[in-house]
């Protein structure tokens, strides 16, 4: 078998496909390109994050539209994503999800526990029930 020698140039290129930004290059047996990993729920689909009817009297009346009690949008800490695993029961997997949602840190209050008063706007709060399902996601 002969090898043409325009051929053993290319196959340096060839090998670092991978590391080029363009490369789309796929095994077999890939699932194709855009297809949701199979450890993350399709979240588009899912209920999304609205804000409170109503405040305690506290909470700042011209807050931005949208925005929680403490006049945070739900973005900021990956609320409006992560509100589409309320009614699900806090697990490791949904756990590692969230966090991976959050900027900052994930919060988990479950009735009874114990919280600072402190404002973080990037940390994203699940409040659970005592069964562990999560009840609401927010910002604070």
């Amino acid at each position: 078998m002969m090898i043409r020698p325009g051929l053993l140039l290319a196959l340096p290129l060839l090998a670092a496909c991978p590391l080029l930004a363009g490369c789309n290059a796929q095994e077999p047996g890939d699932a194709p390109a855009g297809t949701p990993s199979p450890t993350t729920p399709a979240i588009a689909a899912q209920p999304s994050w609205t804000p409170p009817e109503q405040c305690p009297p506290w909470a700042d009346p011209d807050r931005p539209e949208g925005s929680n009690c403490h006049g945070i949008m739900p973005e900021r800490c990956g609320a409006n994503r992560a509100a589409a695993f309320v009614g699900e029961r806090m697990s490791p997997r949904v756990q590692a999800v969230l966090e991976g949602l959050a900027p900052q840190t994930v919060r988990i209050i479950a009735p009874g526990t114990a919280q600072t008063d402190d404002l973080a706007e990037g940390r994203l709060n699940v409040l659970t029930d005592a069964e562990g399902h999560i009840q609401s996601v927010d910002c604070f």
